[in-house]
């Protein structure tokens, strides 16, 4: 029986794809930077502020990435548009899979702050058992945010599932042994999730319900 599903937040729970890919370009706009297109910006998506500013912009002065991080940070707070709301249903499947006593637990490449925030706006924090953000351990993909949940939850690897919208969450779920599902209405398509590994693939929160009771089975 599944003892736990562990949920990346942006992307898999919260639309918030076009709004992160809007603050990561008016950053860069705004600390002098080159603007990164919208495909290079969504790749990123995931990963801690620090390995995304150099995987997009390569090594930068401290001043620079500082300038950018804040500037990141400013532009996804006063924003109005894109919004960043949950994806429909998203509540209705947390609270479904609570009912069947599965511990929810959120690993994402947010800080923990900005997490903090995202619970308030959503009201769904007293749905989860546990979180871990970027300023917590390893960023994705390396492994460290599963076994940190698993281990302080005292979870078993093989009863803990792993659903993200990118690839760095499914090459994290697989480093650390855990069956990982793809979903593909968020920053990476399925090709890229299946190329990554996923165990399984699936294109709305909707179609949990069916593979949780495909693998309680």
């Amino acid at each position: 029986m599944i003892q736990a599903v562990i949920f990346d937040w942006d992307g898999t729970l919260v639309n918030s794809v076009p709004r992160i890919t809007a603050s990561l370009k008016e950053a860069a706009k705004k600390a002098g930077l080159a603007i990164p297109e919208n495909s290079k910006a969504q790749h990123v998506i995931g990963l801690s502020m620090s390995e995304a500013v150099d995987a997009l912009f390569g090594q930068l002065t401290e001043f620079k990435k500082q300038l950018f991080t804040e500037s990141y940070k400013q532009a996804f707070r006063s924003l109005v548009e894109p919004r960043a709301d949950l994806f429909a249903r998203s509540t209705e499947l947390l609270s479904f899979l609570n009912d069947k006593n599965i511990a929810l637990a959120v690993a994402t490449g947010k800080a923990r702050v900005g997490l903090e925030r995202s619970f308030l706006e959503t009201d769904t924090k007293l749905l989860f058992v546990d979180s871990i953000c970027s300023d917590e351990a390893l960023s994705k993909p390396h492994p460290d945010m599963i076994h940190k949940l698993i281990s302080r939850n005292k979870w078993h690897t093989e009863k803990t599932v792993l659903v993200g919208d990118t690839s760095h969450d499914v090459l994290m779920g697989k480093a650390a042994g855990v069956y990982s599902v793809g979903i593909s209405h968020g920053a990476h398509s399925a090709e890229m999730l299946k190329l990554a590994g996923a165990d399984s693939v699936i294109s709305c929160l909707t179609e949990l319900k069916a593979l949780i009771d495909q693998l309680n089975s």
